[in-house]
Formats: structure tokens, sequence, C-alpha cells
């Protein structure tokens, strides 16, 4: 996840749009690396801000609690990356969060 907001962070696109998603390139024509998870950004986010974004997005929220799991939960584990900054000039209170479910 964080290879992937550094890849998305990085694109030197002016666009704060340009390498969000499931693009396959950036800008730059750099292929995409890491995992896509939940993503979000924004001036102003938090971990908790996103954290709670997610939970009140009803897709979101399927993806990463996925309540009618029949999995252990003690064998899932939910992580969490946050980048600030990033882009030309881009001030360090815009930020982007990842997280992804994945066993552990």
């Amino acid at each position: 996840m964080q290879q992937r907001l550094f890849w998305v962070a990085e694109d030197p696109s002016t666009n704060r749009g340009s390498a969000w998603g499931h693009q396959p390139t950036r800008s730059d024509g750099a292929a995409v690396v890491g995992c896509d998870g939940n993503l979000a950004g924004g001036s102003g986010y938090t971990g908790a801000t996103a954290a709670d974004r997610w939970w009140q997005s009803p897709s979101h929220q399927q993806s990463l609690y996925r309540p009618a799991s029949t999995a252990n939960a003690a064998s899932i584990c939910i992580g969490f990356a946050m980048t600030h900054g990033g882009l030309p000039n881009e001030p360090a209170s815009f930020a982007r969060a990842a997280a992804v479910r994945y066993a552990c």
C-alpha cells in the first residue's frame, strides 16, 4: 500500500486525480506498483478521517470489513498507510491514505 501511495504522490502531473483509482500507468508512463485497496485523499485528512469515511461508505466498508465473511477474524488484518504532500508544489496538508484487508 505504501508503495502504491508513493507511486500516486510522485506522479508529475499537476492533476491530483491523474493516478487515482485503477490506472495502469501514471501520467509519465510509470507502471503501477504496490497493492490497491481503499484510497482516500484531500486537504486536512487524518487517519481517523479516512477510516471514518470508509466506514460511512457501504462499498468501502464491505471491501475492508466484509461482515459476511466466514474467515476466522483472528487471521484477518487491515493494513493502513498514509502520505502527505507529493505532487510538484503540493502542500504537506494534502494527504493520501490507503487501506487493504489481508490474511495475517
